[in-house]
């Protein structure tokens, strides 16, 4: 029993100085996390998301693409009543230097 005394102080010597160094730490550890998000970016995340889900719908997708087609055949008709205007110009201006020149 009496060599049982010098560990037991040598531990609690070991104790207590590894409680103060652990005590004397001054800075205290700080999480600095990120600022959370503005309220602009919720908003504009929330009609990003509300975009997306009407633009898959199939009802927006059907009507989508008929104002496509709709869109495509209205110019492939200008364009053809453009040459066809085109080609009427040209030759009623054929039969002008015709008639000037007879």
């Amino acid at each position: 029993m009496a060599n049982l005394w010098p560990s037991l102080v040598f531990a609690l010597a070991i104790c207590f100085i590894a409680t103060n160094v652990a005590a004397s730490d001054d800075k205290p550890y700080a999480y600095s996390s990120p600022p959370p998000p503005s309220r602009r970016h919720h908003l504009l995340h929330l009609v990003n998301h509300m975009i997306t889900r009407l633009l898959h719908h199939p009802l927006i997708t059907k009507q989508v693409e008929f104002l496509f087609s709709s869109c495509y055949r209205l110019v492939k008709q200008i364009i053809a009543a453009r040459e066809s205007f085109t080609l009427v110009a040209s030759m009623h201006l054929i039969k002008m230097r015709a008639l000037k020149t007879a």
